[in-house]
């Protein structure tokens, strides 16, 4: 029997597929695996005995370059995606240039979702976002449906923009998926 604080993790998702947790020899794309937050999770899922985790840096696979992406995601096919990756700079950097922080985030984002979708093998695709996109004064821990519901930090605007448009790009792809195969091949979270 197992520990009363031990986690259990789930054998099999409702549809009889194996869950992520448990499907650890399964390819996974970790879009920005060598920036702050992707560097933790390669070390996460290294630790929970993923085998199969794949990275490439801003020079080996650009992510605003659609045919580069496309074609990654033909040859990898990958299983289960993770997007950390995009434009940083910092409060400073991203307010003096919200525009071109805006657009190469989009173009990342918009890239990933669309050849995850076109590839047919993404199962699940986690779709990461920062905190700075919530109100300043947000609950803690803030829950998702925070989103959008009071004015974010001064300062944190252009996040609230960009990751509102790329939620709404996410919205798009995942009824891409319904229209074009009947039902959602691409589990988005």
């Amino acid at each position: 029997m197992p520990a009363h604080n031990a986690r259990q993790v789930p054998k099999a998702a409702n549809n009889g597929t194996p869950s992520f947790l448990s499907d650890k020899s399964a390819k996974v794309f970790l879009a920005g695996h060598k920036g702050m937050l992707g560097t933790a999770i390669h070390r996460r899922l290294a630790a929970l005995g993923f085998t199969n985790i794949v990275g490439r840096t801003r020079a080996e696979l650009d992510l605003t370059c659609e045919p580069a992406v496309h074609k990654f995601f033909d040859a990898e096919q990958p299983r289960y995606v993770i997007l950390a990756a995009g434009k940083v700079g910092g409060l400073h950097a991203s307010s003096a240039a919200p525009a071109d922080f805006m657009t190469e985030n989009l173009r990342i984002t918009v890239n990933v979702l669309t050849a995850a979708r076109r590839c047919g093998t993404v199962r699940k695709l986690l779709f990461l976002a920062t905190s700075a996109v919530y109100p300043v004064d947000a609950p803690q821990p803030i829950p998702e449906s925070a989103l959008l519901t009071g004015p974010p930090a001064p300062g944190n605007e252009w996040f609230v923009v960009l990751r509102s448009s790329s939620m709404a790009a996410k919205i798009l792809q995942e009824r891409a998926c319904i229209y074009t195969y009947g039902r959602a091949t691409c589990n988005s979270i």
